[in-house]
């Protein structure tokens, strides 16, 4: 790389064309690639020339003849500035355009090059500054080429930009590139790709170049790139010319309009990262891609063009929008199967939207694949780049020392915080473990492989958030939200933030309650249904999107919070600690039994005792689901719909969301549909499964029974009713009722006459929806998660489960209606709706509007409490609050757990100093 001596003069060439009257950055590079063309050819000549009198033999093919001696570097850069101009502009450039016989592909795209450089001050500056350039072997030209390639820091006509140096390079590492290819470009611009190619090779396979057929092919036959730009193909033939490529195939050619006939089945390696903001028109396009792709997309024709083109076998590394990745229209879903079923896909590395700022902010991925034309997809490997080594911002300011940088860095492999900032060199490393080590990764982690099934079942959509399983980030038994971020002083009110999608930028700004306003004035809690509102298509993990103004996205703040000790309500305990410990291993194991297909049986209470709590509440239900999802892992049944004597397995929470997955869009899996864990939640009736004898276990007798067998069975259990089953097939069941009328229309009946119809349920069903068929037959039979017949539920047992449930509703509900009464006779409702809805979502507009949170929210405020002119301890009260609060929770969502012993005497007492302090009573 350059020292800083030499981007620092380079740097005042650039500055001197700025001040000098030319802005345009691609004129600019025109202007110095032909000043550093004609110093090259001075230098060739100055070699040839230092030959010839070593030899004594004249050089039989100069390339300034005597009459052209002033047209030489060495020569006119001493001239006084308007001479010079002279020389350079009419003599000079005339040369350039004349000499097309040269062997240079640069050569022959200088016919129409133009002299630009206004003045003969600007000329002579220049000239002197680049002739102080010193070029050691060491700081090879292309160096110094690739740098200024880099000053150009805006985009191009027809939306044509440089594709940073280090993906470039990663994606030729990626791909290893062999002296035997021939690799394209079919939209090479500054031909970035193929210069760090021929890099790489001379590199990796020097001894190899030092064969006369293969320097021959590396110089004539290995590399090929189309542009329709002219400027372009002179800047990127010049920079393959400094790169030691002497006659590249670099030709004026528009890829999507022309018929590539000629080259198609042709090259066994592309790179490219092809236009794709545009369309083009059917008349337009070449008639070999619409029969690949009817499409009018860039993206998509491109894609279909690098099919054509690759030989088989031949492989690819091209970068795509994430549009490509999830787009629905028939062309996109076409394109992708094409890629998993008829080709072999080999990955897709999700890029960070900053990588091409400051020209763009688009949200990209590489894709990776070979042509086979006989399939071959196996597996697909997935990596989420979250760091390059810059920042995301329009400055891109390096965040390591230069030597830190790029997928190779020197100085050895890099350290876990050298990681963070950046991911280039990993993606390396697990790029080539993929078929062996990758294959054991959970998609939790940052990179993970994905069978070809899994990607057929979801439509061969690409998008990396469709498999990954991301961690849900807790606090206390809470997902952290926004509003955590906004009161942790992280994430200020009114914050911009911007998230790009197949090209196009939103913006969404924080609210003071947390929430994110689009455009359009949704405000919405979910960073990731906030990203899928503003594209209006496909699923995003909106943390990881949604980025600040400096390019840090969201999920580095929520990962800033957790790491912060004061986020939790207490220390952990060293018992605490030692616990979690032991549930991380059992849960691990669990993991990889479920992975094997063995998952983990359990009960409920032992499932809670790992968590070392006896019964289940709202807070501890949402913490045991999130660490489970933490390891993959779902329970079947749902541990919290049944009771705590049930059976559970522990099972893969990939395999049970494929099961149920109804819907094309999901959201990320640490976001609940509503992202909102406030205790008022809507009401959530009971299951059938809730009630002790749903899944309590069930005896039976076959159709073949005698009705002695039945009646003993009956008494014995004191059962009413008696299911009648062929293995999991249900015939009906038999009750007391049935035998009596079959037995007395007929002494000597068979036991059949006595069956009578059974409805059966699953243990999941909403009580409240079997009320009918309980009130026509008073019983029905439940099945359990393996649709087996495990418990029977009658009209009795419903009736105890709301009896048992009345007492605490009642006392509930005369607790808040006095609070409620108390609170509107000391307090303003306004006071109230600025504490409790400061953002007016909510519209209270009555106190019968109020929940028991709020007013918790309310009482804490020290001036609100005051008002009350109670004599007790304001703490202690709303620590006793939020206990109701709990058991209301647990009440409202039907735990199926009983209340704790204590819970009506708590809430008998809440009510007895209500009554002490209502000034209406008194």
């Amino acid at each position: 790389m350059n020292t800083g001596d030499l981007k620092s003069k380079v740097d005042r060439v650039w500055d001197a064309f700025w001040s000098g009257g030319i802005s345009n950055p691609l004129e600019v590079m025109e202007q110095i690639t032909y000043l550093l063309f004609i110093r090259w050819l001075d230098e060739i000549q100055i070699l040839k020339d230092n030959q010839a009198q070593r030899t004594g033999k004249p050089d039989p093919a100069p390339l300034f003849s005597e009459g052209q001696q002033d047209l030489r570097w060495h020569n006119f850069k001493a001239k006084q500035p308007e001479v010079m101009y002279t020389l350079v502009s009419e003599g000079v450039f005339p040369y350039l355009r004349r000499m097309g016989g040269d062997e240079s592909t640069f050569s022959h795209h200088v016919k129409d090059a133009r002299f630009t450089i206004p003045t003969a001050n600007l000329l002579a500056k220049v000239v002197d500054l680049l002739d102080d350039i010193t070029i050691e072997k060491s700081e090879p030209r292309s160096d110094i080429y690739e740098y200024l390639l880099a000053k150009v820091a805006t985009a191009g006509q027809n939306g044509q930009f440089r594709t940073p140096r280090h993906i470039i390079d990663l994606m030729v590492e990626m791909t290893e590139p062999r002296p035997s290819d021939e690799v394209c470009d079919p939209a090479c611009g500054t031909a970035g790709f193929l210069a760090q190619t021929a890099a790489y090779v001379k590199r990796e396979h020097g001894d190899v170049l030092l064969e006369t057929k293969q320097r021959k092919h590396f110089n004539e036959n290995m590399f090929h790139g189309f542009d329709f730009d002219s400027t372009m193909l002179r800047i990127g033939s010049m920079n393959m010319l400094l790169h030691g490529v002497k006659k590249p195939d670099i030709r004026r050619q528009d890829s999507l309009a022309e018929n590539l006939a000629g080259e198609a089945n042709k090259y066994s390696l592309i790179l490219s990262n092809p236009p794709f903001a545009g369309s083009l028109d059917y008349e337009f396009t070449a008639a070999d891609l619409v029969q690949v792709a009817k499409t009018k997309k860039t993206e998509l024709l491109f894609l279909a063009l690098f099919l054509r083109l690759l030989k088989i076998g031949g492989r690819a590394a091209v970068i795509v929008p994430d549009g490509v990745l999830f787009g629905s229209t028939k062309a996109h879903k076409e394109l992708r199967r094409m890629l998993v079923e008829d080709h072999k896909l080999d990955a897709v590395v999700k890029l960070p939207s900053g990588v091409f700022k400051p020209y763009a902010g688009v949200s990209t991925a590489i894709l990776f694949f070979t042509r086979t034309d006989t399939g071959g997809t196996d597996h697909v490997w997935f990596y989420q780049v979250l760091a390059d080594g810059l920042s995301l911002d329009d400055k891109r300011t390096p965040l390591l020392p230069e030597g830190r940088l790029g997928a190779r860095p020197s100085g050895g492999p890099l350290s876990d915080d050298e990681h963070a900032h950046n991911n280039l060199p990993d993606v390396l490393n697990r790029w080539f473990n993929r078929n062996n080590t990758e294959r054991n990764r959970t998609r939790a982690e940052q990179s993970f492989c994905v069978p070809k099934a899994d990607i057929a079942a979801q439509g061969y959509d690409l998008t990396l958030n469709r498999y990954a399983e991301r961690p849900r980030y807790l606090m206390t038994g809470r997902r952290v939200t926004l509003a955590n971020l906004v009161d942790a002083g992280l994430l200020a009110e009114s914050t911009r933030l911007t998230f790009e999608c197949a090209g196009v930028s939103h913006t969404a700004t924080v609210t003071a309650a947390g929430q994110l306003q689009l455009a359009d004035g949704q405000r919405l809690r979910s960073p990731s249904q906030a990203a899928a509102a503003a594209a209006s298509e496909g699923s995003f993990d909106g943390w990881q999107t949604w980025l600040l103004k400096d390019g840090t996205a969201l999920d580095r703040l929520r990962q800033r919070f957790l790491e912060t000790p004061t986020t939790g309500i207490t220390s952990p305990s060293i018992a605490d600690v030692t616990l979690a410990a032991q549930r991380h291993e059992e849960l691990k194991h669990a993991r990889e039994q479920a992975a094997n297909g063995t998952p983990v049986t359990l009960t409920v209470t032992e499932l809670l005792e790992w968590w070392g709590v006896q019964r289940r509440s709202s807070i501890t239900s949402d913490k045991i689901v999130a660490e489970l999802a933490n390891h993959s892992l779902v329970t079947s049944p749902n541990f919290d719909s049944v009771p705590a004597f049930t059976t559970v397995q522990l099972i893969s929470a990939v395999q049970h969301t494929e099961a149920t997955e109804k819907s094309h869009h999901t959201l990320s899996v640490d976001e609940s549909p509503t992202a909102d864990t406030d205790e008022d939640a809507p009401v959530s009736g009971p299951t059938v499964g809730m009630l002790p004898s749903a899944l309590g276990g069930v005896t039976s007798v076959s159709p073949h029974a005698t009705f002695d067998e039945a009646i003993t069975q009956m008494m014995l259990n004191d059962y009413s009713q008696l299911p009648v089953l062929s293995g999991r097939t249900l015939h009906g069941a038999v009750t007391w009722k049935s035998i009596a009328r079959a037995r007395h229309a007929n002494q000597k009946a068979p036991f059949s006459r006595a069956i009578i119809p059974a409805r059966d349920v699953l243990y999941n069903q909403d009580l409240i929806d079997i009320l009918p068929a309980l009130t026509e037959s008073e019983f029905v039979l439940v099945r359990d998660q393996t649709n087996a017949i495990a418990g029977i539920v009658t009209a009795s047992d419903v009736a105890s489960v709301y009896g048992a449930m009345a007492t605490p509703f009642l006392l509930i509900g005369e607790f808040d209606r006095r609070l409620r009464r108390i609170l509107s006779s000391s307090i303003e409702l306004r006071e109230i709706q600025a504490l409790c809805d400061p953002e007016g979502d909510r519209s209270i507009k009555a106190f019968d509007d109020l929940s028991i949170g709020d007013y918790q929210r309310t009482l804490e405020n020290k001036d609100a409490w005051e008002k009350l002119g109670w004599p007790l301890e304001r703490k202690v009260f709303i620590a006793r609050l939020d206990q109701i609060r709990g058991i209301r929770n647990d009440l409202m969502h039907f735990n199926p757990d009983p209340l704790p012993d204590d819970a009506v005497q708590k809430i008998r007492h809440m009510i007895a100093v209500l009554r002490e302090y209502d000034q209406e009573e008194s």
